[in-house]
């Protein structure tokens, strides 16, 4: 007996000794949700989102018109462990802001939100949606925004991205009715001085990246005179605009200005896109803007240049298979105040005017600079299209001359001027300047063979 009570007291301590070295649990994380929450079955959006575990997971707005009375707090899903969607059925799934000058989605420092197939409607909303970086660092990044349709009275934006990172918009309608504002800025810097309503302050940066705009319709109806479709503030820089459709605006229907430290606009792709407006201007520069190419577009307006910079300057830009319906009988392009270090190809540019007036300048013009040109190479059908101001240096044009002959102009000079180094009979060259260069084919050499041959003014001379 006394051995039996010895061992069920050893297996007793046993396994009181397991159950001390054994974890303890005190609590179960929840498990995930099998499906998306159903927006009908929580009193608000907001406590819809605050029922997702960890703010990871998706709800379903069902279709009908559901009122937003306050700002909705996504700033949560914070970091790389974010990750909330938000979606409908389209248009009919209709979520109307009544923020009183607040945003209708606060995403500052938020990562991975997903929002598509929704209608969202400001009544008095100052941002649609905020993407933002926080005080201690932390940018709003990773987001994707499909078949939104946003339409209303955005008093400052549809969007205000700032300093966000790794944003795309694909397939949106975006409808702006407030005057004086915009559809779209993204900026480094907060120069409107914006705060969140969950995180107070946001923080600027030297630069932000990455800004994807595909197969959107932008409009802009507020009316006013600063009304912009797309707003370009400071040294933002990775942006592509493809194959949109930008709609009537006031100011301009892009943008570009400089930050308050004069960082600048840089890296922009604006590819397959059409405008149709009486904006003032099509594409503003404020500043500067570098590395922008505009190819395979289509421009409708009333008066204004394709390309406006009158007041300061630009660099490294691309103009390509551009077509320009200007109705107001401006033939004219680009005009710049002070242009230097930049390329521009208007080879593939084509203008038409569809009213009685005459052109301007009577002719079409692809560039045309004001005040001062600086190391540019500019490519054109001919020299008549680009217009150079007295103060010109190191700018080269490559355009045919009157005859066919294709020449690299040098400045505004007519003598100087280079030709293709192409092989030809130079007894047949029309119409040589003093100083142009080509290779002699060989028919006028003592020895039969190429020769570099230099025009003095009367002679070719093979040298």
């Amino acid at each position: 007996m006394r051995s039996k009570a010895l061992c069920v007291c050893a297996v007793c301590l046993a396994a009181f000794l397991c159950l001390l070295c054994s974890p303890v649990y005190t609590k179960e994380a929840p498990p995930p949700p099998k499906g998306p929450l159903v927006l009908t079955d929580f009193g608000s959006l907001q406590e819809a989102v605050d029922s997702l575990p960890d703010r990871q997971g998706a709800i379903y707005v069902p279709r009908g018109s559901y009122t937003i009375k306050k700002t909705v707090d996504l700033t949560q899903a914070a970091g790389y462990g974010g990750g909330i969607t938000i979606f409908g059925d389209g248009r009919a799934s209709r979520l109307v802001g009544q923020t009183g000058g607040q945003p209708i989605f606060d995403l500052t420092g938020a990562s991975h939100c997903y929002m598509h197939d929704l209608a969202i409607n400001s009544e008095d909303a100052n941002i649609g949606l905020l993407l933002a970086r926080r005080a201690d660092g932390n940018a709003a990044q990773e987001h994707r925004f499909e078949r939104l349709i946003m339409e209303g009275k955005y008093s400052i934006a549809n969007v205000y991205n700032v300093t966000s990172e790794l944003v795309r918009f694909s397939d949106c309608v975006l409808i702006q009715n407030a005057p004086d504002a915009h559809n779209i800025i993204w900026s480094s810097e907060n120069h409107l001085n914006i705060e969140s309503p969950y995180r107070g302050k946001l923080r600027s940066i030297y630069s932000n990246t990455e800004f994807r705009l595909d197969r959107n319709t932008i409009y802009n109806w507020g009316g006013g005179e600063k009304g912009t479709n797309i707003y370009l503030r400071g040294f933002t820089s990775d942006l592509s605009i493809t194959d949109c459709y930008l709609g009537q605006a006031t100011l301009a229907n892009v943008l570009f200005e400089d930050s308050s430290k004069g960082g600048p606009v840089c890296t922009v792709k604006i590819d397959g896109v059409r405008v149709e407006s009486t904006a003032k201007h099509v594409l503003l520069i404020r500043g500067r803007a570098d590395g922008v190419s505009v190819k395979n577009c289509t421009f409708f307006n009333n008066n204004a240049p394709l390309i406006e910079g009158s007041d300061g300057s630009a660099g490294w830009w691309q103009i390509e298979n551009v077509w320009f319906w200007n109705t107001a009988g401006k033939k004219l392009m680009t005009r710049f105040g002070d242009l230097h270090h930049s390329r521009m190809d208007g080879t593939w540019c084509e203008f038409q005017n569809w009213t009685k007036e005459p052109d301007e300048a009577g002719a079409p013009v692809v560039a045309a600079i004001t005040k001062r040109s600086r190391a540019n190479t500019i490519t054109v059908q001919n020299r008549e299209l680009v217009k150079l101001p007295e103060d010109t240096a190191g700018t080269v044009i490559d355009a045919m001359d009157e005859n066919g002959v294709r020449r690299h102009y040098a400045g505004s000079s007519a003598s100087g001027e280079v030709m293709n180094l192409e092989m030809v009979n130079t007894k047949n060259v029309k119409n040589p300047k003093r100083g142009d260069i080509a290779l002699d084919d060989g028919t006028n050499a003592p020895d039969g063979k190429p020769a570099l041959a230099i025009y003095d003014g009367k002679n070719w001379i093979l040298r």
